[in-house]
């Protein structure tokens, strides 16, 4: 924006402000469509596996 022409400034002016509504909408609208759908923190942790399970592992 600051380093390209006249001509460009319009341009990186609409992708400046879609990173910025991108960004809005990654972390505010996702998170709660998130939390509407029930998904918590421990949906995305691994599950531990017994003792017997990872000794047959090669």
């Amino acid at each position: 924006f600051i380093l390209g022409g006249e001509v460009i400034h319009g341009f990186a002016f609409a992708l400046i402000v879609g990173v910025f509504i991108g960004t809005y909408s990654s972390i505010y609208v996702a998170s709660n469509s998130l939390i509407l759908m029930g998904v918590t923190r421990e949906d995305f942790l691994e599950t531990v596996k017994e003792d017997e399970a990872v000794d047959d592992m090669p």
